[in-house]
């Protein structure tokens, strides 16, 4: 009997997610030409958001809705700059050095009515491959 001791490491682009399939060792044996190796297997991002789509709701125009996420790491991280795409929309906190980062979302409803999707991506101490990015979506409705 032969043993073989193998070493397959995934691509530091994958994409956060469950994948599965199927890997083919070829070999030189006449009757094995080709022997198939399935896997399964769950891809953690560095940074995870909770939640990614914050939903804040119906907001009167001039008022300020608050909430919080989460930010969570394997290891201790700090969050070293926020930026949004809207300025109706802050995020607060991430200043200490913690492996799960509470954050404070503000969006302060302007004028413009309407159903508003704002974006913001969270850069961390990590490094920049490890960025989250949070979708908070928000209707603002007259003050009536």
């Amino acid at each position: 009997q032969v043993q073989y001791e193998m070493i397959v490491e995934l691509q530091d682009d994958a994409p956060p997610g469950f994948l599965n399939g199927e890997l083919h060792i070829i070999t030189n044996e006449s009757i094995n030409l080709k022997v198939p190796i399935n896997f399964i297997g769950k891809v953690i991002p560095s940074l995870v958001i909770s939640p990614e789509i914050l939903a804040l709701g119906s907001v009167a125009a001039g008022e300020e809705v608050e909430k919080k996420i989460f930010v969570k790491a394997q290891i201790p991280f700090r969050i070293t700059k926020i930026e949004t795409n809207d300025p109706c929309l802050s995020i607060e906190g991430g200043n200490e050095e913690k492996a799960t980062q509470i954050l404070v979302v503000k969006f302060k409803a302007n004028g413009v009515l309407g159903r508003h999707e704002c974006q913001a991506v969270i850069h961390t101490s990590l490094g920049p491959s490890a960025l989250g990015n949070l979708t908070a979506v928000a209707s603002v409705e007259d003050q009536r």
